[in-house]
């Protein structure tokens, strides 16, 4: 018959196993939290818009860090549609970072 009333015998080696385990977990969450937003720096001003040119090639330009959330924001702080042109002024923000 099953005593339902006694607690579980885990072997020790089987206790530190687990709480190993479980610590693991937590550090690789703590650290993947932490490495989550980088931030990015920019040098602020505008950029006139030169045949050839891409959000993402200005923003690899006058930016470090994190070039895919710096072009987000120079593309939605420019109020630009999802193509730009020649002659188009993109606002250069100074960044988060």
């Amino acid at each position: 018959m099953l005593d339902i009333d006694s607690e579980p015998s885990y072997p020790d080696h089987m206790r530190w196993r687990a709480f190993a385990l479980a610590m693991a977990g937590l550090g690789g969450f703590l650290w993947a939290l932490d490495s989550c937003d980088p931030g990015y720096t920019c040098q602020e001003g505008t950029h006139i818009v030169q045949p050839g040119d891409t959000v993402w090639s200005v923003a690899e330009e006058r930016c470090e860090g994190d070039i895919a959330s710096a072009s987000y924001y120079i593309r939605t702080g420019s109020d630009l549609g999802p193509t730009i042109y020649p002659g188009d002024r993109l606002i250069i923000p100074k960044g988060d970072g």
